[in-house]
């Protein structure tokens, strides 16, 4: 089957088994494609990903309950214009199914989706091929607990849309991979439910390569240009870990320090980093050496280890977590 496909960039999709949303739409492409289908349609809600420009194939068909106008106040502090009052585009919609489209084309001034096939993830993790299900959610963040080798729980935090409730997914990594390892696939995974709604092995390996260049260079930048501030900084949020922590801590106590001893406000601000710095160095023991001070730092500072894992581990490790929060 064909339907009309409608971009989806925040990684807001309907549960797939009868979930509803209810959200405001500012692209004008959207307001047409609802216009077009009218109440009782179903459009093609498919992640797309800014970063890489491009559809992900796998989204949720969704059924338009109803659509009305609404006026919203808008204001960009970017840019800090006024606020200014615009009638935005509301609608509900609600999730007929998990689909995978082999192809998409234009059609005149609308985005098709074609050949949409069911996608039946129970089938494909009992198949041997896990895959964990984002609709209907919003990862906020995640946390590893490691009690011991055999014992590093990964749990990935977030909430419902439809009822707002907290849910999380979790699953014990321990005896696969180290800790280290451990921590950069929890925020791997943030990565790939936020932006595709859907995890699968290569999505994963991917998210996990790309979460580890970001810290990498949140790394070489703080040192580069002595911001301490930014160290663990990635598109998925702050991470938590030994570094970071210390770096706030640090950073806040040299401050204050400074201004209570009556320096000016910028002259303290440099001299704390600079000093927040030589504590990180030498309390965590990393090296000043700059080819080896961000994978030190990497990994003994922050406990990550981005070093790339096989296909055949990364669906051992997707397969001990369920499919989504709720089953």
């Amino acid at each position: 089957m064909d339907r009309f496909a409608v971009p989806v960039v925040n990684g807001v999709l309907p549960r797939p088994d009868g979930g509803e949303v209810r959200g405001m739409f500012m692209d004008p492409y959207a307001a047409r494609v609802v216009h077009k289908v009218g109440a009782s349609g179903e459009v093609f809600l498919v992640p797309y990903s800014p970063g890489e420009d491009r559809l992900y194939p796998v989204g949720v068909v969704a059924l338009l309950q109803e659509a009305w106008m609404q006026p919203v106040f808008l204001r960009d502090p970017a840019e800090n214009t006024p606020v200014r009052k615009v009638v935005a585009l509301f609608a509900r919609v609600v999730g007929q199914g998990r689909f995978r489209a082999a192809t998409f084309w234009r059609q005149g001034y609308f985005l098709m989706a074609g050949k949409l096939e069911p996608v039946d993830v129970a089938a494909l993790r009992a198949n041997g091929y896990p895959v964990l299900d984002g609709a209907g959610w919003q990862p906020m963040g995640g946390q590893t607990l490691t009690k011991g080798a055999g014992d590093v729980q990964v749990t990935v935090q977030g909430f419902e849309f439809q009822g707002g409730q907290e849910v999380s997914l979790s699953g014990n990594v321990g005896g696969l991979i180290s800790p280290e390892r451990a921590h950069t696939v929890e925020h791997g995974l943030v990565r790939a439910l936020n932006q595709y709604c859907f995890c699968t092995p290569r999505v994963l390996a991917a998210a996990v390569a790309q979460e580890g260049l970001e810290l990498q260079m949140s790394l070489q930048m703080g040192f580069q240009l002595r911001r301490p501030e930014i160290f663990g900084m990635t598109q998925t949020g702050a991470c938590g870990n030994p570094l970071s922590n210390l770096a706030y801590f640090y950073l806040a106590q040299e401050l204050i320090e400074r201004l209570q001893e009556g320096e000016p406000f910028g002259r303290s601000l440099e001299a704390a980093r600079n000093l927040t710095l030589s504590r990180l160095v030498e309390d965590l023991e990393l090296t000043d050496r700059a080819p080896f001070r961000v994978p030190r730092a990497l990994k003994h500072g922050m406990f990550h280890d981005d070093t790339p894992l096989g296909m055949a581990v990364l669906k051992r490790v997707l397969a001990r977590f369920p499919a989504t929060p709720w089953g």
